[in-house]
């Protein structure tokens, strides 16, 4: 016979646990939660640490206030409290001025207009500083002041960019910008890069349309 330690109940020999607090009687441990843990364990669990309260967040509180800005008065006369944050009036859009464009004419230019002989189609002038005429490139998505592409310019010999108008003491100038098959005024061929004086009546000829070029009644009586 043995003696459990614990219950000092008599148990047979061989027994593993007892029958009564279900003691190990092998390892002098007990079975299950049948045993007392102050008579196992001599020292006791340390505490748990305390819990420390989470501060609000400022901008989620029911109640907020800004300093700068007084609360609106209620009809009753009392301050409003608002459920939300109360934040300054976003700053006033300031104004942009688009840049002026630099094709802005500041100065008197003259009224002209072209007829093609060609196809009779009648053209007025942009009043530019400067004035490119010729053809527009598709693929370069480029396009001159003046456009002869749908007077077949590019069939006719036009070049992309084939002649400019400019402008100075009130006289009209037609220069050859280097064009392949040339630019004449009433049959006389312009050098390449050197202004040439255009009138009332000239006829331009580039590639193989003509321009039939017409001034303004108060620029031909002028």
């Amino acid at each position: 016979m043995i003696v459990c330690p614990h219950c000092k109940t008599e148990q047979m020999n061989g027994t593993m646990f007892c029958s009564e607090c279900g003691w190990d009687l092998q390892t002098a441990a007990p079975k299950g939660r049948e045993f007392d843990l102050g008579e196992l364990f001599s020292t006791s669990l340390p505490a748990a640490p305390p819990v420390m309260p989470v501060p609000p967040n400022p901008v989620t509180r029911r109640h907020a206030t800004n300093p700068k800005k007084a609360a609106p008065e209620a009809k009753t006369g009392g301050p409003v409290q608002a459920d939300y944050p109360v934040f300054p009036p976003p700053l006033p859009a300031i104004p942009v001025t688009p840049a002026p464009s630099a094709r802005v004419v500041n100065r008197w230019l003259p009224e002209i207009s072209f007829i093609v002989l060609n196809t009779g189609r009648f053209i007025e002038c942009p009043r530019y500083e400067k004035v490119v005429i010729g053809r527009s490139d598709l693929v370069l998505e480029d396009a001159p002041d003046i456009d002869l592409t749908q007077d077949k310019g590019a069939e006719l010999g036009v070049s992309r960019r084939h002649a400019a108008l400019t402008f100075q003491d009130e006289q009209v100038f037609l220069t050859d910008l280097g064009s392949t098959n040339k630019t004449f005024i009433n049959r006389k061929l312009l050098p390449k890069g050197l202004p040439h004086e255009l009138h009332n009546g000239d006829e331009i000829r580039l590639g193989n349309i003509i321009l039939k070029t017409i001034f303004s009644e108060e620029q031909t009586l002028g």
